[in-house]
């Protein structure tokens, strides 16, 4: 055979095996957008109908905002068929008070024991009242000082409170 036609037909199939792993690889595609105010959008590619794993999806900024956080309004990313926008959010975050009831009982109302609550900054919340046989409930105690409530949650730790009794007298 001539050398040109050799040529021409490896150049065929080298040309035909590379429209096949194109073709293989073609799937259509869809983008996620992350937008934080601020800060550069970052746009990740996926599979039309796929899912975005978890180590794909980038970290929002953080802020320096005293009890709150930065998070992306969506954390479902299971197949997405659309191009879709993720935008930040500045939310308040959430801690656990674990509660002692230093020998009372600590219930709610189907009498079930508290051991701990979760509350949100910035919040309103309510504390639960323990109840012990012969002593009066004076409050809560974080560490040795007295807990001073307010109407709106402003501790930026998860903590322990005790239950402060004093004896009843009759």
């Amino acid at each position: 055979m001539n050398k040109k036609i050799i040529s021409i037909i490896l150049l065929l199939i080298v040309l035909t095996a590379s429209f096949t792993v194109f073709a293989c690889d073609g799937a259509e595609k869809v983008k996620v957008s992350f937008v934080q105010e601020g800060y550069e959008t970052v746009v990740v590619e996926m599979e039309k109908g796929g899912t975005l794993k978890s180590n794909e999806i980038p970290k929002p900024v953080k802020i320096n905002k005293y009890g709150y956080e930065v998070k992306w309004d969506r954390t479902n990313f299971r197949n997405l068929t659309e191009d879709t926008v993720v935008n930040a959010v500045v939310v308040p975050k959430k801690y656990v008070v674990t509660f002692d009831p230093a020998g009372g009982k600590l219930s709610d109302i189907d009498g079930k024991r508290i051991e701990y609550l979760e509350f949100t900054f910035d919040a309103p919340y309510s504390l639960p009242v323990p109840v012990k046989e012969n002593y009066e409930f004076k409050g809560w105690l974080i560490g040795s000082e007295l807990f001073v409530e307010t109407e709106i949650w402003a501790i930026t730790d998860n903590i322990t409170m005790t239950a402060k009794w004093e004896a009843v007298v009759d």
